[in-house]
């Protein structure tokens, strides 16, 4: 089974269940999780590319070194358990680590302190480590949901705006052009919506930048090591491909009822641009119905 193949909806278990009952919400991983003690990161030598965790499809960044990655500090608490010093002084890399306790950073000169989600760290050149994210699970009706866009607006749904689903966005409030990705800590690096307008306002000294409305139709690029086809990097019969944008616009969450009793997630944005919404989660074209 491939993730790319599946809808977004909740799937039954075999006991009249729903898989991922028992496990913890999304929302309520700690901040900072892949700090925290019993975190667990696997080896994967010169590749670059997770292989347990969704990244959205670009192989083609697999041995680009024009790709932005999350390079740690020689010296902080994470790189020293990625790289055991020998008493030589090299560095030997354990096939799994495990974090035996729960480490600290310096937002200041460690990038891991200033993200809020992990996929892959590069401890040195040539040398990756893939993080295992606890498993989790996402509900499907939240509390104040934002409306989210890609493909230059042409297709937008409701997102979470408390977990790290979706890319920076801000808008020059004079002539209103999304900027994608401004200064990402590296590239494909995804954010809460607080995060986002954290990073819109505190960016205004320099530019005159707000988080962007779901009327904003405009996404260029602003990061110097990210490809263009990024920003509109979106397949509308992929949903777990896509690439979303915040926004400051509200979005309603419905469910559509068949005669049968089976329901269809639906996703109202406030602005629903054109074509509109996503044709998974859209009144009129949503094929995937549950029981």
């Amino acid at each position: 089974l491939h993730v790319n193949n599946h809808d977004l909806s909740p799937k039954r278990d075999l006991n009249d269940g729903w898989v991922g009952d028992r496990y913890p919400l999304c929302v309520d991983l700690p901040p900072k999780h892949f700090l925290k003690k019993g975190a667990r990161y696997t080896l994967l030598g010169s590749q670059s590319l997770p292989r347990l965790q969704w990244h959205d499809g670009r192989s083609s960044w697999e041995g680009n070194n024009s790709v932005k990655r999350l390079s740690l500090r020689k010296g902080g608490q994470l790189y020293s358990k990625l790289c055991v010093a020998t008493e030589g002084g090299d560095c030997t890399y354990p096939s799994v680590v495990t974090l035996n306790e729960s480490l600290t950073c310096d937002v200041n000169v460690d990038p891991e302190c200033s993200v809020e989600m992990l996929r892959v760290v590069q401890v040195t050149s040539g040398v990756f480590y893939e993080y295992h994210r606890p498993p989790c699970v996402q509900l499907s009706f939240y509390p104040n949901p934002k409306q989210v866009n890609a493909r230059s607006n042409r297709d937008n749904m409701c997102a979470n705006p408390v977990l790290p689903v979706a890319t920076r966005k801000c808008c020059d409030g004079k002539i209103h052009n999304g900027q994608v990705n401004q200064f990402v800590n590296f590239d494909g690096e995804l954010v809460s919506y607080g995060e986002n307008v954290i990073f819109c306002d505190s960016a205004a000294g320099t530019f005159p930048y707000t988080a962007c409305d779901g009327d904003n139709g405009g996404a260029f690029h602003s990061s110097p090591t990210d490809e263009p086809s990024y920003t509109y990097y979106h397949q509308v019969e992929r949903p777990s491909s896509n690439v979303w944008q915040w926004t400051s616009s509200p979005c309603k969450l419905q469910m559509k009822v068949r005669p049968d009793g089976y329901i269809a997630l639906i996703h109202q944005p406030s602005i629903p641009g054109n074509p509109g919404v996503a044709a998974f989660v859209d009144v009129s074209t949503t094929q995937d119905y549950i029981s």
